[in-house]
Order: C-alpha cells, then structure tokens, then sequence
C-alpha cells in the first residue's frame, strides 16, 4: 500500500522519529548504566567522563519530563513563561553539575557522600 493522504503509517499520521525523544530515551539507558558504574568505581579515573556525561544528561532527562508536563497541564497563556523557567532552571542545574565536577568532589562522590558518616561524628563516637 503505498503511503499516500489515507495511510495511516506511523510516518503518514506523523508518528516519525523525534530527535529528542530518542535522545530522552538514550540518556535514560545510558544513566541506569553510568549512575551505577560511576558509584561502584568511584573514585577512580572513571569518574571524570562519568560526571561529565551525568551533568549533562540528568538535566536534559528532567527538561524533557518537565516539559511534557508544562504542555499538557500549564494553561496555554502561561506556558512560555513556564518553558523560560524551565530553561533558566535546566541551565543553572547543567552549570552547578559542571561545577561540581571541575570544581568539586564530582557528581558521583558526592551522591556517594550522602551514605558516609561524617568525619566529626565518626571521631566524636570513637572519643565515647
């Protein structure tokens, strides 16, 4: 059959592939790996691209989820106000991540210090 005004192939009712949906669903395969590993080998050599590809994808997976949401629930008057924001707030995440990594312990050793006792708390027990 071939693909004319009546089709209704996926490509004729414009279902075709969407960049950023691919994207979306790449970063969400390649984080459940990279999150994971980053944790078991950190700290290692690894870290570094690890933080890297995790200050970039994490934002760009919460725009891409939060942006759906604003198109189906924000009323349409205020949805470029609410898209803006979401820019702004995708931006600062991506350049606090990217501080973090270049300036910081890193993404994954910080998420790795949310499970380590603190160092005061450790000597004041050791003290008792």
């Amino acid at each position: 059959m071939a693909h004319g005004a009546w089709s209704l192939t996926p490509k004729a009712v414009g279902a075709g592939k969407n960049a950023k949906l691919e994207i979306f669903q790449f970063s969400a395969w390649a984080m459940a790996i990279a999150i994971p590993t980053g944790l078991l080998f950190s700290p290692s050599i690894l870290n570094m691209p690890i933080d890297l590809f995790l200050a970039f994808s994490v934002p760009f997976h919460a725009w891409y989820g939060v942006h759906h949401v604003i198109e189906d629930y924000v009323p349409e008057a205020y949805r470029p106000a609410a898209n803006s924001l979401l820019y702004v707030v995708t931006a600062i995440t991506v350049l606090g991540l990217l501080s973090l990594t270049f300036r910081g312990d890193g993404v994954t050793e910080s998420i790795k210090s949310l499970w380590r006792e603190e160092k005061e708390n450790k000597e004041n027990k050791e003290k008792k």
